[in-house]
């Protein structure tokens, strides 16, 4: 149901403003919605419904529909009407993004290329001591998260 690996969301300089509105559960949604677009006449229109968003972030159904009700809340997604086929089922649902390029963007990659890491393996988190002022804490290593100098 979710598009390949291939698909990659591309963030813009608009992107931390409209991550800041949207907040952090929303922008997930919004992240996995725009990944999943189609071109379809009216626009780009993610064919997922809630619970396939739910299972992508691995929360339960209510929580990303409280964030895409949200983001309809923002304009940034548009509920696409639900049609019937023709042995009477609901079709699968969706909902149209309409996100400016200048946060949220698609870019397919080429076949055959290989993502690059984002850190360096030079700035990776590396353990460290932790000073012993206190004796229980001799000899324990701690994960230092940000690089080293």
């Amino acid at each position: 149901m979710f598009r390949s690996a291939a698909a990659q969301v591309v963030l813009g300089p608009a992107a931390p403003a409209l991550r800041r509105r949207t907040g952090p559960v929303a922008w997930c949604a919004l992240e996995i919605l725009t990944s999943q677009t189609i071109d379809a006449g009216s626009g780009r229109v993610a064919p997922v419904g809630v619970r396939s968003v739910a299972a992508a972030l691995g929360v339960a159904p209510n929580t990303p529909h409280r964030a895409i009700r949200i983001l309809e809340q923002l304009g940034l997604v548009v509920p696409v009407r639900q049609e019937r086929a023709l042995n009477g089922c609901f079709a699968a649902a969706g909902y149209r993004v309409e996100v400016c390029v200048d946060a949220l963007a698609i870019q397919e990659s080429t076949a055959g290329a290989i993502a690059k890491p984002m850190l360096s393996t030079s700035r990776a988190a590396r353990p460290v001591s932790v000073p012993a002022s206190r004796p229980e804490f001799e000899g324990v290593e701690q994960l230092q998260l940000l690089p080293l100098a």
